[in-house]
Parts: C-alpha cells; sequence; structure tokens
C-alpha cells in the first residue's frame, strides 16, 4: 500500500528530524518553534514576531463595525501587510493593497466586510470568513494565510505551498497544497 509507505518514509523523515534539532540544541527532549534559545526558535520564530508586528498594525481589537467602508480597516491591513516580511510574495502584498484602494481598478469595497469577519465578528464562523476572503482577495493562500496567522499565530501558519509540495514529492506523498486555496 503506498500510503503506509508514504506514512512510513514521513515518519522516518520526522525521527531523523528532531535528532537533527536535538543535535542542534545539544540537548535531547522535546521541541519547540516557540524556544526561542533552541534551534528552530533561532530559524523559525522570527515568524511569531511578524506576526507580533503585524497585529500591532491592524489593531483589529479596536475595530467597531461602523468603520466598515470607512477606509479604517484598509488602513490598519495596509500596514500589517507591510509587516509581512518574506510570508508573503510581493506582487500578492501589491495585489493586497490594491484590492482595499478605492482608486484602483482592481478595488473591492466588500474587502473591509471579509476583514472585519475574520477579526471581529462573533457570528461569522472561521470557515465563512476564510471562504469571504478568498472570494474578495483570491485564491491567494500565502496572503489569507497570512491574515489568519495575524489572528492568532498559535493555530494557524502560513506556509509556502511550493516548498510543502516539493516535500511531499520527495517523501512520494500524492498530495499537493498548490491551488488548493480552501479552508480544509
Amino acid at each position: 500500500n503506498i500510503y503506509v509507505k508514504n506514512m512510513a518514509e514521513l515518519v522516518e523523515q520526522l525521527s531523523r528530524f528532531i535528532s537533527f534539532v536535538q543535535q542542534m540544541d545539544g540537548r535531547p527532549g522535546d521541541i519547540s518553534f516557540r524556544d526561542s534559545t533552541g534551534f528552530l526558535g533561532r530559524e523559525e520564530d522570527y515568524k511569531s514576531r511578524i506576526a507580533e508586528e503585524a497585529r500591532k498594525e491592524l489593531k483589529f481589537n479596536s475595530w467597531n463595525e461602523s468603520w466598515i467602508g470607512t477606509g479604517k480597516i484598509a488602513d490598519c491591513a495596509r500596514g500589517a501587510i507591510n509587516k509581512s516580511g518574506n510570508l508573503i510574495n510581493k506582487n500578492q502584498q501589491i495585489d493586497f493593497k490594491n484590492r482595499l484602494d478605492p482608486n484602483n481598478s482592481k478595488y473591492r469595497p466588500e474587502a473591509e466586510r471579509a476583514l472585519y469577519n475574520i477579526y471581529r465578528n462573533p457570528i461569522c464562523d472561521e470557515a465563512t470568513a476564510f471562504e469571504n476572503a478568498v472570494e474578495v482577495f483570491g485564491a491567494k493562500y500565502d496572503t489569507i494565510a497570512f491574515l489568519f496567522f495575524i489572528k492568532d499565530d498559535t493555530r494557524f501558519l502560513p506556509i509556502s505551498t511550493g516548498h510543502f509540495d516539493k516535500g511531499f514529492s520527495i517523501l512520494e506523498i500524492d498530495y499537493t497544497t498548490s491551488f488548493r486555496c480552501g479552508w480544509e
């Protein structure tokens, strides 16, 4: 069964990865991306810092529903996207900002509502908010994943679909993440 072979290979590779990280840390035990003193923290925790800086710009805790359509949410969102670093392709950053700009042909007046639904609307579930964001901002996984990452970087993580697909291919796992911008 190819699934069993791939799963066994994945487990083997994860085991090797854990051993590598423990060796880089110079200590046995659990590994964590949140341990800033450990190898993974030094190499990957910059993403948490990006999320924190983006949250400061986004200021979504202060949003009010009456802000929708005023440009206030759009201003906050543009500031947050500017903090995305290498987590969002530059072209996607520009496209996102264009959809928030009333002077741009790509402008989407419902963009502020979509953002409000992600961060502040208590009656809009996350799956629906995700789908709304895809409709407004396009099926750009980097961008949509980053918006949710800002919301809660302990639950969501933006990934490079190209890198994941390459890894799956190497492990002979018949699955791709590219062109699958969906909540599932």
